[in-house]
């Protein structure tokens, strides 16, 4: 994997964001090339099966997920959680009780805590991008 450079990016610090689809390919760029990523948010998604055991070298990852989720059901966090732990990898899981997914979109019925879960992102970056690489 290649990051590009350019006098505002600091290749030992690489923070991933992802969304759904893009949280599994976030999480999945992050378990593949745990020595560039220094850090992966995940949110309402979770990690591909076959890189179940790769989840062994992950970054700090941030699992964010409404316990409602109709798409990709809460359980996908609690297996990657359980995953992360069994590994001994850093990590954290937030779990809305009432949020469905993709619940920081204004769609009915899904709109709920995104102020929150993005303040929670914001911390989570602060405190692996902005101090030494922790991989």
């Amino acid at each position: 994997m290649r990051c590009k450079k350019g006098p505002a990016v600091q290749s030992n610090r690489i923070g991933l964001i992802g969304y759904s689809l893009g949280a599994y390919l976030a999480t999945s760029t992050a378990a593949l090339y745990p020595k560039q990523i220094t850090a992966v948010v995940e949110c309402y998604g979770g990690v591909a099966a076959p890189l179940d055991g790769a989840v062994a070298t992950m970054p700090p990852t941030l699992l964010i997920h409404g316990a409602r989720d109709v798409l990709v059901n809460v359980s996908q966090a609690h297996d990657f959680d359980s995953l992360l732990t069994k590994a001994g990898r850093p990590h954290e899981m937030k779990i809305y009780p009432d949020a469905n997914h993709a619940f920081n979109f204004r769609v009915p019925g899904f709109y709920n805590d995104a102020a929150d879960a993005w303040q929670l992102t914001l911390k989570f970056l602060a405190q692996y991008l902005q101090g030494a690489p922790s991989n």
